[in-house]
């Protein structure tokens, strides 16, 4: 069957997942990151693909090593939250719980965040779902997720501290003089407030 589902829709590049799994009912679940050939799922083969994937039931394999994967599902079967190797991610999208963390953090609405993103009212509530069953760990991945994120930045920042002045240094192109003084006072403004 793979084979016929592959040959029907083709493979895209390998894409690396992570995948977690435990050996016993307490502890952490290991993870473990694996390159998987991806299909090639574009344009009118989306809606075929979904109309095949629908009939699917969802099961849990239980290997005699491994305790099967938990995933949470929404009521029609269909995974709502995956893990990939961006972090826990709404199925379908590229929106991590951690994009919608801080709209939840920051008290946006679930309709703004919803049209934000461009969810299904199904996708927002699975992730809202989520995180306010898992708040705990959710909220410690979020924390571990922004401490990276300011640490990228800040070496990037110290990496291209040079590059940026000497761009910052060169004089506007001819015809931006009033668009670059905008930009300074607008800077100059956000930088003054507290």
């Amino acid at each position: 069957m793979a084979g016929d589902i592959a040959n029907s829709y083709g493979l895209g590049k390998p894409q690396r997942s992570a995948i977690e799994y435990s050996q016993e009912e307490v502890g952490q679940p290991i993870s473990r990151s694996r390159s998987f050939p991806i299909l090639d799922i574009t344009g009118n083969q989306v809606l075929r693909w979904m109309n095949f994937v629908q009939g699917f039931q969802l099961i849990q394999y239980k290997h005699p090593f491994y305790e099967a994967i938990k995933m949470t599902t929404i009521p029609n079967e269909q995974t709502a939250i995956i893990r990939t190797e961006r972090g826990l991610t709404i199925a379908g999208t590229r929106i991590t719980i951690y994009d919608i963390m801080d709209y939840v953090t920051a008290q946006y609405p679930p309709k703004f965040i919803r049209g934000l993103f461009d969810l299904t009212e199904e996708q927002i509530n699975a992730a809202l779902a989520y995180i306010e069953k898992n708040r705990a760990t959710v909220e410690a991945e979020y924390q571990r997720v922004l401490k990276e994120a300011e640490e990228l930045r800040l070496y990037y920042e110290e990496k291209n501290r040079d590059l940026i002045a000497r761009i910052a240094a060169q004089p506007p192109k001819p015809g931006q003089e009033a668009i670059r003084a905008k930009l300074q006072a607008a800077k100059a403004k956000f930088k003054s407030q507290p």
